[in-house]
């Protein structure tokens, strides 16, 4: 016997005659008529007789069940048949006879049973298919009668699936979007002191000594191509600048600065897009975008010859608009690499991360001399044009240390953040622990080590000539898991680091290929935005890229609470295997000029 639930119908309180469904034919028996007894209404606690061809086949005792704000029995009827199909037919018609009974006063539920009278053989798999349809079926049903009953429970139901759907959805197939601020990341609550409190003390706090330039020559992101619609205009601030970026009518987008010539009104509020100019909201100046001229004083006949406002350089690629900086004024002499599967989008956009970290771009002051043991190391000069002085390095050993000098000569500057990609030995105590402990730096020694592991096997070289402002890094990872290496886990990485605000990072895996887009730009001192986006294959998907790019999220958060809390040592000690971190600040010198900008030390610069 396999019992099959078909459904639900509706019996009125009407007195209901004998009711008899006239013969039809099946292929595998004859049904001369169904008869249900008593003839009258059907209640609980009820025997139920059932006859087919006049001889009662089976009773069953129907037995009580309360259902939500309706006290109501549930009859259970039995019809035996070796055909399932013959007695879905009849329930279909017992179905509509009650159906077409019009009285209002409903109570009671019907539920009706088929037990199907199996042939002395193995189920079929198609009989296996109905069972699990028809109880399918049943289930939606009393779902829907419930939620009938009581119309609150279908509207809280209701907002409960669509918000489950949503969340469902945005994890498959949305991008990942996060975005902290300085608070967020990097300092721990005390209970006693917010989070911003937090930070702005230990930005006070912090030592400073001597502080080297703070802003350094090269390409910086200041918005997504996105975020700037054709004939708009927005206000950013960024390298100590305040400016105006804008889309002229031609799609091109232009940076001048924010504040008008005429009476210092900021263009960029309230200001407007005409064709490829900018106008003034206080008096109507229009600018060219291109030069910077005034094109226009409406209630002026001449326009005067110095009526000009700063230009900056830009670029827009990688779905990204690119601001070039330069103390000197100098143009650009190199330009970003341009991913050319993001342009032809063959690769698309899977999510971003950003970051507010309190940092120098730079840690290391530039009266500095090295020392390496057993090897020779030439002198790092600036151009005898740019400082009066130029630098030098002793040839001594100390000890199996590289050992800070006391000379007086003048050596390189390191960018303290994309450092990290020449600093090879902090990936272990760092990078190496399993994403599950998140980003403090308490876990980094925690007895997960014994049982998972990231492993890397990675090294930082600087290019030359044409390519003199790229430094390279390539990384392969791996996991394991008490020793053995988990499948899949591989990764093999190429990072261009493409001047002092770019670094480009394609990657291969056995999820496919990507690139994530790291940028860093300089608010002010020691405040900086850290932005991560990647960019996957088609074939990969969406909620593996976002996987990739939090476990790129959390192994940040590790280093920038390390940057939070660092000082600047001006003489810092290196052994000989640092040798990698001494060939970054030899690189990272060439972005620094005779005018690159020094911080001013004033309490409320920071605050925030």
């Amino acid at each position: 016997m396999c019992p099959v639930t078909v459904g639900w119908f509706r019996p009125t309180r009407a007195s209901v005659e004998a009711l008899r469904i006239f013969p039809f034919l099946d292929n595998d028996a004859t049904i001369d008529g169904l008869v249900i007894e008593p003839p009258h209404y059907i209640t609980a606690n009820q025997d139920v007789a059932i006859e087919c061809g006049g001889r009662k086949v089976e009773w069953w005792k129907v037995h009580e069940e309360r259902l939500p704000n309706c006290c109501s029995a549930v009859k259970k009827v039995l019809l035996v048949q070796p055909s399932s199909a013959a007695a879905e037919r009849v329930f279909s018609l017992l179905s509509a006879s009650f159906h077409d009974q019009q009285e209002n006063a409903l109570s009671d539920y019907l539920q009706a049973t088929v037990a199907t009278a199996a042939p002395p053989m193995l189920p079929k798999l198609s009989d296996f298919s109905n069972s699990v349809l028809s109880l399918w079926s049943a289930l939606l049903t009393e779902t829907k009668i419930i939620l009938a009953i009581n119309p609150w429970l279908t509207v809280a139901g209701t907002l409960i699936f669509c918000y489950a759907w949503l969340k469902l959805w945005k994890l498959l197939f949305a991008p990942l979007e996060i975005k902290r601020d300085l608070r967020e990341t990097g300092y721990t609550a005390d209970g006693k002191q917010s989070l911003k409190d937090i930070a702005n003390e230990f930005r006070k706090r912090r030592q400073f000594n001597d502080i080297p330039p703070v802003y350094p020559n090269g390409w910086f992101r200041v918005l997504a191509s996105s975020e700037l619609a054709r004939e708009e205009v927005k206000y950013i601030s960024v390298l100590g600048q305040q400016l105006a970026v804008f889309r002229g009518n031609d799609g091109v987008v232009y940076i001048v600065n924010a504040y008008c010539p005429h009476m210092g009104a900021n263009v960029a509020i309230g200001g407007k897009v005409v064709g490829n100019c900018l106008q003034c909201p206080f008096h109507g100046w229009k600018f060219r975008g291109d030069d910077g001229k005034c094109v226009e004083i409406p209630y002026s006949k001449t326009v005067p010859l110095t009526a000009k406002m700063k230009t900056w350089p830009s670029i827009e690629m990688n779905r990204s608009v690119y601001l070039w900086y330069h103390a000197e004024g100098e143009h650009p002499s190199w330009f970003p690499d341009e991913i050319e599967e993001i342009k032809k989008r063959a690769w698309t956009h899977r999510g971003y991360t950003q970051h507010t970290v309190n940092a120098h771009i730079q840690t290391f002051q530039e009266s500095e001399d090295w020392f390496l043991l057993g090897k020779t190391m030439k002198s790092i000069s600036w151009p005898s044009k740019r400082l009066k002085k130029s630098a030098r390095l002793d040839d001594r050993v100390q000890g199996e240390h590289v050992v800070p000098g006391e000379g007086e000569g003048k050596g390189e500057h390191c960018h303290e953040i994309p450092e990290n990609a020449a600093d090879v030995a902090h990936f272990v105590p760092i990078h190496a622990m399993p994403i599950v402990t998140g980003s403090h730096s308490r876990y980094n020694f925690s007895n997960w080590c014994y049982i998972a592991q990231h492993e890397f096997n990675a090294g930082w070289e600087p290019q030359e000539n044409e390519e003199k402002h790229v430094g390279i890094l390539q990384l392969d990872h791996a996991l394991f898991i008490c020793g053995y290496k988990v499948p899949f886990t591989e990764f093999h990485l190429i990072a261009r680091q493409i001047g002092p605000g770019l670094v480009f990072m394609k990657f291969k895996s056995a999820f496919g290929d990507g690139v994530f887009l790291q940028s860093l730009t300089p608010k002010e001192p020691l405040l900086h935005i850290m932005r991560h986006e990647i960019y996957a294959a088609k074939t990969m998907p969406t909620f593996v890229a976002k996987f990739l790019l939090y476990a790129e999220a959390i192994q940040v958060e590790r280093d920038i609470m390390i940057w939070n809390h660092k000082i600047f040592l001006t003489k810092p000690l290196l052994v000989k295997e640092d040798h990698s971190i001494k060939k970054h600040r030899r690189w990272f010198s060439q972005f620094y000029s005779e005018n690159s900008p020094r911080l001013t030390m004033r309490k409320e610069t920071l605050d925030w």
